[in-house]
């Protein structure tokens, strides 16, 4: 029986109406079964305490909690991507959960969620990104060199004005750039700047494993004070847990104890992930994450990108890569509280690292 009633004063702020519609108590409770010998035994006192803690541990003995968690903010948030269209197909963003994107080699995952990471960070949002592959310095010489682009075309410039992350990085470039180009790059890095202390990246190593992760974002939390969106590259290069389980006995236990953590502290965690070379010519599907274990199994959230056209007769992966901008879908394979099987297509031009929904 629990028969606490429920406080409705903050929750009818929410729709700005000044006063609580009256308090709302709860159904008759469900008489008790008749107590087996072994509770007739015990005393009247410790079987009071007992049937107490059993009510609060149901679904009426947390309500309290759900709408107080509502009208303080941490009943369920959302973050946007940046990209509105993609926003719209998850259901308003990114919110608590794991999501997991994959892609064939070089088709832009690991480029696309730093455009993600940045555009999530500009909107006041902290980001923590491990990288297990790509320097520092190179991520954010592609992020510099995607402001370039972006600066070139609100100026009315187009590609040809802007600059490549090897073009930022060549010190030797630089006595060959004009004043324009040289003011061009300067801009950039200043708008980097506005938003960059919003980034934390960190550069894994051979024993990075999902425990040091989950314990770097515990320290960011408590020392900021805020929760990041969590950006791992990739799944497949995290040190296993157990050197003595299989490939994807390893995979399946991180991905499990990243989607535990995510849901235990309430933020997005996105995770990037590879598929081989027997994915190149045909759409992408949830076959493709079996590969790496039961990743479809413990998502939240199952994204892929692809080629557009892929799987349609006389499709060339590299014909299709040699194309400038390139045409890119995001498939949105599962998604625990939204649409599946939707589509976001993008233009993506690599020399600069830059997508743009069409």
């Amino acid at each position: 029986m629990y028969d606490q009633v429920l406080n409705f004063e903050e929750w009818a702020k929410l729709a700005g109406r000044q006063e609580p519609d009256e308090a709302v108590k709860p159904a008759n409770p469900v008489d008790i079964p008749t107590a087996s010998k072994k509770t007739m035994s015990a005393s009247s006192e410790d079987l009071e305490f007992r049937r107490k803690k059993h009510a609060q541990a149901s679904d009426a003995g947390y309500m309290q909690e759900f709408i107080d968690d509502i009208v303080s903010g941490d009943g369920l948030y959302y973050v946007s991507t940046g990209f509105n269209k993609l926003d719209n197909l998850l259901g308003r963003g990114l919110c608590e959960g794991l999501y997991v994107i994959g892609a064939i080699s070089s088709l832009g995952k690991t480029t696309f969620m730093m455009q993600m990471a940045n555009q999530i960070a500009k909107a006041g949002n902290d980001v923590s990104i491990f990288s297990m592959e790509t320097k520092k310095k190179r991520l954010i010489a592609c992020n510099i060199s995607r402001l370039t682009l972006i600066d070139a075309i609100k100026n009315g410039g187009n590609e040809k004005d802007a600059k490549t992350a090897i073009d930022i990085l060549d010190r030797a470039a630089y006595s060959n750039y004009s004043q324009q180009e040289m003011d061009r790059i300067q801009r950039a890095m200043s708008a980097y700047m506005e938003y960059a202390g919003n980034i934390h990246t960190y550069e894994g190593s051979s024993n990075t494993d999902a425990r040091q992760i989950i314990e770097s974002v515990q320290e960011h939390i408590d020392l900021t004070g805020k929760k990041p969106v969590v950006i791992i590259d990739y799944l497949q290069l995290l040190a296993p847990g157990d050197m003595h389980a299989t490939d994807k006995q390893n995979i399946d236990k991180t991905v499990e104890d990243l989607s535990c953590f995510a849901r235990d502290c309430s933020l997005p965690v996105v995770v990037i992930s590879s598929f081989n070379r027997s994915n190149y010519n045909g759409p992408v599907t949830m076959e493709a994450f079996k590969e790496s274990g039961n990743i479809e199994y413990s998502s939240d959230v199952l994204l892929g990108l692809q080629l557009k056209g892929v799987g349609s007769k006389d499709f060339d992966v590299n014909i299709q890569k040699a194309k400038n901008p390139r045409e890119i879908e995001l498939v949105v394979l599962k998604n625990r509280i939204n649409n599946v099987g939707c589509k976001d297509t993008m233009k993506y031009y690599p020399k600069f690292g830059y997508f743009k929904e069409v």
